[in-house]
Order: C-alpha cells, then sequence, then structure tokens
C-alpha cells in the first residue's frame, strides 16, 4: 500500500512538472512584434525619436498574457510614431524595479524626457513626472492605452 502512494505521488509530480504548470521559463517574446526593454539606455534612445509605450510583466503571468495581444495591436497601429515596449520582469528585474513595479501588468506612456526625468501621459491627457499617478495597472482597455498613447504624440509634436 506504501509504495502505491508514493508511485501515485511521483507519477502526479511528473504530469505536473511536463505539464508546464510549474514553468518559470524565462523565455519572452517569441513571435512578438514588442520591443523587448533591457536597459534605461534602451528607453531613452527610443525616446528620441517619440513617445513610448511600455508594458511590464513576465511571460507566465495571466494578466499579462491577456494584455499582451493589446499592446501588440497598439504597436501595429503605432509602430511608426512610437516605440511599443516590453519589459520582462523575469529577465530584467533590476530594470523592473527601478520603475517601482509592485504588481504587473504594469503599463505606461512615456512623452519624454525632460532634464534627466521622464514626462508620462495620464489617461485623461495630463502630462506628469510622477509615474504612479500616469500608469495602468492591470488589464486596460486598448481604447484607453490608444488614446493616452494619441494624447503623447500631440504633446510632442507641440515641443
Amino acid at each position: 500500500m506504501r509504495i502505491t502512494k508514493l508511485s501515485i505521488l511521483l507519477i502526479l509530480a511528473l504530469t505536473i512538472m511536463l505539464s508546464g504548470c510549474l514553468n518559470d521559463s524565462n523565455t519572452s517574446q517569441e513571435g512578438s512584434n514588442l520591443i523587448d526593454l533591457t536597459s534605461i539606455q534602451q528607453l531613452d534612445e527610443a525616446l528620441l525619436s517619440g513617445p513610448a509605450i511600455v508594458m511590464i510583466g513576465y511571460d507566465t503571468c495571466p494578466s499579462c498574457i491577456v494584455m499582451k495581444p493589446v499592446m501588440e495591436n497598439v504597436f501595429m497601429e503605432y509602430e511608426d510614431v512610437a516605440s511599443v515596449m516590453y519589459l520582462n520582469t523575469r529577465n530584467t528585474p533590476a530594470l523592473a524595479s527601478q520603475f517601482g513595479v509592485g504588481y504587473v501588468p504594469d503599463s505606461f506612456v512615456i512623452v519624454d524626457k525632460v532634464e534627466g526625468e521622464y514626462v508620462y501621459m495620464r489617461y485623461d491627457g495630463t502630462a506628469i513626472t510622477e509615474r504612479n499617478n500616469a500608469r495602468f495597472v492591470g488589464v486596460v482597455k486598448e481604447e484607453t492605452v490608444k488614446n493616452t498613447l494619441d494624447y503623447a504624440i500631440a504633446a510632442r509634436e507641440q515641443e
């Protein structure tokens, strides 16, 4: 009887591991158009040509998986006027911590960098330097993301 219980537990453990339930893979972006953000310098360079939207998350996060197609659609529509970037917290935790990430997905639009400080765009079109008041936490409607990005593009055109 004891061997049978042990065998069943072993089979169950192997099944879970092989099914991917314990997968903590760091592979990202396969088939994705989003720019894989890996450094602040990369973000700063992207801002030279226009605003950027950054989604912070990781590949096995359920809400991030839901949000990824929204960001892909934004990329397809805005690729010529804005950078659409993805920061994987599992691959670059130090970079994610620079933005004070507590929950994912955490997304935000950066209009520009002025005097060493990022200028973020809120959903209502207000440009501010405090990221916590301009970020989207969780799953966000595509329309909200696009409207916020439109405000950022308009702000850049006025500079």
